[in-house]
């Protein structure tokens, strides 16, 4: 320590004396009966790495822990032990593991929810009283609670029951309000400037069902939804969704107007599964037609109803609905409309979506994302064509963000139209990083998007309209905010170099 009486202050100098580097030697597992050396090994980051280092040691061990933690051996001790060669410069590791005995949880205590349902809440955990203790499942349990948004904290924590291998798992939760009202403004780069109203309840009763009304009036868009949910119905593993919506929207060349409702009776299966049938009954009035519009849109004007049903499979593994970090979601539809079930349009639907999560450096918590998305449209009987309302555009907030809304499509050979195709396929490739977290949670985003929209009668090609870019999300009281500017990698004449996609609030 160094005084410096002039300045008043002390300098404190730390002498480092580093010594010499070790290498990692041999690794060995002993005492686990759960998995093989080969399984343990495999998964260590020290076992691979060329320089000892005892922060990569921690991590490791705390991923064993969380291993066993999922076969329920919860009381599992991880003890290290290091042996130095200093000829070498090496250092031999073993981890000595005793395995404990295996917990099965023996009860769940709630403590807290003075609306919601016990039953609300232990639907939400894959783990029954009885079964064996899986520290991974309490965890999914508990992101499903917050995903709720039922309640402001959600405490989880355990303790020793009636014997010591058996737990008692202590869920304690503040709730929150939520019935909703509220007014405010929303804009998208699709969808335009919006003036919002909503009145929703997402747990009627204390029983979890929704019920809400939505509406969205803008200088593009008018709509109005009302619905109702229940996620699980009878108290079973089915759930049920219906909704009524009236809609009106201006595109350049034609206003269109919806009107119609859905019925969705969806069963869970499998634990991370889940199938839907949806039946849509929906009315299209395409309207105000340009003389100079494409035929296939003149054509179309008039009304007609589209009587369909859709049947929906999809797996979900992420960690959370929320802010997932790891895991993926997959959704497959087949859509079937007309035909047996009558009414004025006929054409069949198959859509395929899936994208995958997975944390690449956890110390700078970035979050990679994979997307990707393929979809086929055809018609047949008496209808001649895809309706407009059901064809493929590409470009905007959610698909190619450095294109204009609807700007990648089939042109009219004509009149030069976007007339939309029966086919595409998109590709995202996006890494999220925190910007902040204490008070917010905002991220920021950098991707790559590529995709493309093809015509009846054009094959499937590698041919990429292709855009890169920087984003940020944002969490707020009138829904998420997502901001994205975009670059147009390979222009094509009318198109901008960029486009600034901006969405918030509940637009729909």
């Amino acid at each position: 320590v160094l005084r410096d009486d002039v300045n008043h202050r002390l300098e404190v100098v730390v002498r480092v004396q580093e010594g010499p580097q070790y290498a990692v030697g041999q690794v060995r597992v002993t005492g686990t009966t759960v998995f093989t050396q080969e399984e343990i090994l495999g998964g260590l980051q020290v076992a691979r790495a060329k320089v000892f280092s005892r922060d990569l040691l921690r991590r490791d061990i705390a991923r064993l822990t969380e291993r066993y933690g999922e076969q329920g051996y919860v009381f599992v001790d991880i003890v290290p032990v290091t042996t130095t060669d200093e000829g070498r410069r090496t250092i031999d590791l073993t981890l000595e593991v005793n395995e404990g005995r295996r917990a099965v949880l023996e009860r769940i205590e709630i403590r807290g929810n003075t609306k919601t349902y016990d039953k609300v809440i232990r639907r939400q955990f894959d783990l029954a009283e009885g079964e064996i203790f899986d520290s991974r499942e309490v965890q999914r349990g508990r992101q499903r609670l917050l995903a709720l948004n039922y309640f402001d904290e959600v405490r989880v924590g355990t303790e020793t029951g009636t014997a010591p291998e058996r737990l008692a798992l202590n869920l304690d939760m503040k709730e929150r309000p939520t019935g909703r009202v509220g007014v405010g403004a929303g804009f998208s780069t699709g969808s335009g400037v919006a003036g919002l109203l909503f009145l929703t309840e997402d747990n009627l009763f204390g029983l979890g069902r929704r019920i809400g009304v939505n509406v969205s009036v803008g200088t593009r868009t008018e709509r109005f939804e009302i619905f109702y949910e229940d996620p699980a119905l009878f108290d079973t593993e089915y759930s049920l969704r219906f909704a009524l919506y009236k809609s009106e929207r201006d595109f350049t060349d034609f206003d269109e107007a919806r009107t119609g409702g859905t019925i969705t009776l969806g069963r869970r299966f499998f634990r991370l599964n889940r199938a839907t049938l949806t039946y849509r009954l929906e009315e299209v009035t395409i309207s105000d037609v340009e003389p100079t519009a494409s035929i296939l849109i003149r054509e179309q004007e008039g009304t007609s109803t589209t009587s369909s049903m859709t049947l929906g499979l999809s797996r979900d593994t992420r960690d959370s609905p929320l802010d997932p970090t790891r895991g993926y979601r997959v959704l497959a539809t087949a859509e079937g409309a007309g035909g047996p079930l009558n009414f004025d349009n006929d054409f069949y639907k198959l859509e395929l979506d899936g994208s995958v999560y997975q944390s690449l450096v956890e110390d700078w918590k970035l979050v990679g994302l994979l997307r990707g998305a393929i979809g086929f449209v055809e018609s047949f009987g008496d209808t001649k064509s895809v309706p407009i309302q059901e064809r493929y555009f590409l470009g905007g907030p959610f698909s190619l963000r450095g294109f204009s809304f609807r700007d990648v499509s089939p042109r009219d050979p004509v009149t030069g139209d976007r007339i939309g195709g029966n086919k595409f396929f998109l590709g995202t490739a996006e890494v999220q990083f925190p910007i902040l977290q204490e008070t917010i949670s905002m991220k920021g985003a950098v991707f790559f998007d590529a995709g493309n929209v093809f015509a009846e009668g054009e094959p499937f090609e590698l041919s990429f309209r292709t855009d890169a870019g920087v984003g940020i999300r944002l969490i707020t009281p009138l829904g998420p905010m997502r901001l994205d500017w975009g670059y147009n990698i390979s222009p094509r004449d009318g198109e901008a170099r960029s486009k600034i996609q901006f969405t918030v609030g509940r637009i729909f």
